[in-house]
Formats: structure tokens, C-alpha cells, sequence
């Protein structure tokens, strides 16, 4: 799983609606099969279909929470196309000291490249989204997440 760390501003009911559209959203997610002993059999792979997960954070972050393997997917629908992160009047770069200090405190990194050819359509009329940083799950050494 991988996670997003953002704020979002605009009108609370357009925040509202945009959160409660996102929680909506279910993505394929494929694991381990279960061995019915509260363990998971090697090498075997099913398909799950899990929502989105989205949580508030303290000071006004959102926390939302996707399969790493549709990262493409969830940031295009979030942060929009390329290019986007960074208005042409370099809106949010006054905030970049603020972003690396929320980023070192959470231990995250920085919002990852995607490919920003496909998303989800989704109400975000209204809705400012300022993304703070990106973290990814740990893999042990038998492939299962820490989660």
C-alpha cells in the first residue's frame, strides 16, 4: 500500500464530497491467498478489490491510502496531469520550507513521477490540493507489507 499525504482547501461540502467520492473508489489489489491458519500460502496470487482509504490527519492533512500498484492511477485523479503540482505563477512555491519540514517530521518523501495518461472521474470543483509528501510500504524479506 501507499500513501498521500496532502491538504486540501476549498468550501467544506466540496471537500466533503470529493473525500466521500475518493472512499468510494474501489482498485484491484492482488496478495498472498490465506491458508485458513491466519497465514498465506507462497507463491500463490488473488485478487482483492479494496476502497480507497482516506483519513484526517492533525493540522488539516489527509491521509489517502491506495495499492501501490495503481499509484498512476490515484495521483492523476488527485493532483491532476503533470505540471499541475506547480502553477505557472508558482502558486505553492512559497510553501516548499513548510513542505520539507511537514515531510522530514512524517519521515516521507517527496511526490513520486507518474504517468498521467488515466484517472477516475471525480468532483474536485473548487478543491485546491496541496500535496505535502508520498509514502510507500515496507516489504520484508518473504514479500509481505508492512502495513
Amino acid at each position: 500500500m501507499s500513501s498521500l499525504i496532502c491538504f486540501l482547501r476549498g468550501d467544506y461540502r466540496a471537500v466533503n464530497q470529493f473525500i466521500t467520492e475518493l472512499s468510494c473508489k474501489y482498485l484491484e489489489f492482488e496478495y498472498n491467498s490465506p491458508d485458513g491458519k491466519g497465514g498465506f500460502i507462497a507463491g500463490t496470487k488473488e485478487k482483492y478489490f479494496v476502497p480507497i482509504g482516506v483519513r484526517y490527519l492533525p493540522l488539516g492533512a489527509w491521509e489517502i491510502v491506495f495499492p501501490r500498484q495503481k499509484k498512476d492511477l490515484v495521483l492523476t485523479t488527485i493532483l491532476g496531469k503533470k505540471g499541475s503540482l506547480e502553477s505557472p505563477t508558482g502558486k505553492w512555491n512559497w510553501m516548499d520550507k513548510y513542505r520539507w519540514t511537514l515531510r522530514k517530521m512524517m519521515k516521507i518523501d517527496v511526490v513520486p513521477d507518474y504517468d498521467d495518461s488515466f484517472f477516475f472521474p471525480i468532483f474536485k470543483i473548487g478543491i485546491q490540493v496541496i500535496p505535502i509528501g508520498y509514502k510507500e510500504d515496507v516489504i520484508n524479506a518473504d514479500g509481505l507489507e508492512n502495513i
